[in-house]
């Protein structure tokens, strides 16, 4: 897609290949709209940059990207997405592989806006004993960020060789994040598996499971359903009404924000307790007796 007007919408990509240097497998989009569709099932190798999509510009939206691979070792980036402009909002981005040390098997970004998006059991799995174990190592399982903006995304059940299962950030900005229940490799210290940062990276409002830090909250999100892909919020998690007020008005599903009293952390705003089905919800330490 390189026309600003084009739309594409409804469509199932898939099963796609590419083997010679820098290419894309997937979807290469420049401008337009994709929308309403399902990119999956798409494997980049040799000296390819992406599996499921490279973005530079253009909206992706309510779209599914899932299992898609990246194997090309030095300069995959993105099992799922790599994008470098636009805005990529209301998807859901699971199982999706990085066989590359750049990781971001979800995400790789480097600019644009990444909003209202589930990002979950990707696998950044590169690691090889013959090169420089400190460098070459796959990071960021969920995400790996060097620039753009990422705004209420579910950062979940994702895996890394390195640090940061979830989100490994080393520049932009991200605010009213959940980056939970991620691994890392047993070699990795676990306060590093749902997010490594570094100073260039701007971080605020976000619920982890293993790490704190300013802005930070830390505790079980309490997530609907898992194994089915349901991250929505029971009525205990601690990421209800603990973010701030952005710009934009609807979540992942598409409900406004907020529906209670403050804007929920995540992809998906938890109903006001008039509006929803009953439902409960806690956490709670394993006894035997």
């Amino acid at each position: 897609s390189t026309a600003t007007g084009a739309l594409v919408s409804g469509f199932a990509l898939q099963g796609c290949y590419h083997s010679t240097a820098y290419g894309y497998a997937g979807v290469y989009m420049q401008a337009g709209m994709i929308t309403n569709c399902i990119i999956r099932n798409n494997l980049a190798g040799g000296g390819n940059y992406s599996g499921g999509i490279r973005m530079t510009g253009g909206l992706l939206t309510d779209s599914i990207i899932s299992n898609n691979v990246c194997i090309e070792w030095q300069i995959g980036f993105g099992g799922g997405i790599w994008m470098s402009g636009g805005t990529v909002e209301r998807c859901l981005i699971v199982k999706n592989e990085s066989r590359s040390h750049p990781g971001g098997a979800g995400v790789y970004m480097t600019g644009g806006l990444l909003r209202n998006c589930v990002i979950a059991q990707n696998q950044a799995t590169y690691f090889s004993v013959d090169r420089n174990i400190s460098l070459y190592l796959g990071k960021g399982g969920g995400v790996r960020q060097l620039g753009g903006r990422i705004e209420n995304c579910t950062i979940a059940d994702n895996y890394a060789v390195d640090r940061g299962g979830g989100l490994f950030a080393e520049g932009g900005s991200a605010t009213n994040l959940i980056v939970a229940n991620n691994r890392c490799s047993d070699r990795i210290p676990v306060e590093a598996w749902d997010l490594f940062t570094n100073t260039s990276a701007r971080l605020g409002f976000v619920l982890t499971s293993k790490a704190t830090g300013p802005g930070f909250v830390y505790g079980n999100p309490l997530f609907t359903d898992t194994n089915r892909l349901d991250y929505s919020l029971l009525p205990a998690s601690p990421a209800i009404d603990k973010g701030t007020n952005l710009s934009f008005s609807i979540d992942f599903n598409r409900n406004p924000r907020p529906l209670g009293s403050g804007w929920d952390l995540g992809a998906i705003e938890m109903p006001a307790s008039a509006d929803r089905s009953f439902s409960c919800g806690f956490d709670a330490d394993q006894t035997e007796g």
